[in-house]
């Protein structure tokens, strides 16, 4: 609580501090977090586990709006500074994962200021895993790398999020991972509990983390395309909930549509982002197809929030023109959702580049054609 009190302290004195942080507007923001984020989570959490999330967000303001979030980027700034004589001086782990989650929790107006946000959040990350002695593993070459597997495993929300953004940004915005990682120790078992937010399996995204950290031609020793191949198709659902559910037998089914969609999504970046094939590949295309139809079965369901990696993934490969205007509508409704770090509107707009460029005509593409058009929409 004495970095939230401090954090509140560095507000530069031209802010009316009684008007921004008054209680009511504490109500406000916690109410506007439970309805847009947790409500909107893949699987809802537990009450108890619902309660805490929403409590420790009460000292945090997730707004959407571009001038606001600039704003409070300063204040965490100032925020970090402030603290970095503590932290060189072992501060508390906790200490420096409620630093880490003010990162990771703004919601940001666009995939840039998003992607700034995670960046800025690394050295708090890296930090909370050097406090945890098993989260690190030695590389072949005798340097030290963050466990995947194991931190996606941590019961710190914290570091599960941070793994998740960072993965799901280095696939999306075609960029390299910021944290070096390991895979020499992965699990058998699935993370249970790990999918509640957006409905990723675990081997899934570790999967993701692989070929992101191949395409980035990290030292790491990761599977080679044909065995990620065979684990994608492998995956099957645990079906874990972590509360008794009341939801009904429809609602699950879509959620078995979203995961079901994943695997669809992380065979194209199998075949096209490390096979090097292109658009127009047959397996490529059946699995255009599949993300297509599962988008039908769940139609405006709020679980398909959950489908914008999908779209992106769906919409770079598609070469019909319906499949094209079907993307870019989704995406510019998944525009301010609050659930992703990113918004969907500029992926829309990348999109809209590869297909008048590289992809005229439905012509075919390749991965790197996509990653370009993201470079010139979304420079970072």
């Amino acid at each position: 609580m004495k970095f939230i009190q401090a954090f509140y302290q560095s507000i530069p004195p031209s802010v009316d501090v009684t008007e921004t942080i008054r209680e009511g507007h504490f109500a406000r923001v916690t109410n506007e977090y439970h309805l847009q984020r947790v409500d909107y989570w893949f699987i809802p959490p537990s009450f108890s586990l619902r309660g805490s999330i929403v409590n420790r967000l009460r000292c945090q303001d997730t707004q959407t709006g571009g001038t606001t979030v600039k704003g409070y980027i300063d204040w965490i700034d100032r925020f970090d500074q402030r603290f970095a004589t503590d932290t060189a001086n072992n501060s508390r782990p906790n200490d420096i994962g409620e630093q880490l989650m003010i990162r990771i929790e703004v919601i940001a107006p666009s995939p840039l200021v998003g992607y700034s946000m995670l960046r800025r959040a690394l050295p708090k990350f890296l930090q909370f895993v050097a406090a945890n002695p098993d989260l690190y593993i030695e590389a072949p070459k005798g340097n030290l790398v963050v466990s995947f597997s194991r931190t996606l495993g941590a019961p710190h929300h914290e570091l599960r999020r941070f793994v998740t953004y960072d993965t799901v940004a280095a696939f999306l915005l075609g960029v390299p991972p910021l944290a070096e990682y390991g895979y020499n120790d992965r699990r058998d078992s699935e993370i249970t509990g790990f999918d509640w937010v957006h409905g990723i399996p675990a081997e899934f995204i570790e999967i993701i983390a692989q070929i992101n950290s191949r395409r980035a031609e990290s030292p790491a020793t990761v599977d080679d395309p044909e065995t990620l191949e065979r684990r994608i198709w492998a995956w099957q659902s645990h079906g874990t909930v972590p509360d008794k559910s009341t939801d009904s037998k429809e609602t699950n089914m879509t959620r078995a549509q979203v995961q079901e969609g994943w695997r669809h999504a992380l065979l194209i970046y199998v075949y096209m982002g490390i096979c090097g094939v292109s658009s127009e590949d047959p397996r490529v295309q059946a699995a255009v197809r599949h993300i297509f139809s599962l988008a039908e079965v769940i139609g405006n369901s709020r679980v398909g929030i959950h489908m914008l990696p999908h779209c992106v993934i769906a919409g770079l490969a598609a070469r019909l023109e319906k499949h094209r205007v079907a993307v870019y509508e989704k995406l510019r409704s998944l525009g301010n959702t609050r659930v992703w770090l990113f918004a969907g509107t500029q992926f829309g707009e990348v999109l809209y580049e590869l297909w008048h460029g590289a992809g005229i005509g439905g012509a075919p593409v390749m991965w790197d054609d996509y990653v370009k058009c993201r470079r010139r929409v979304i420079p970072m």
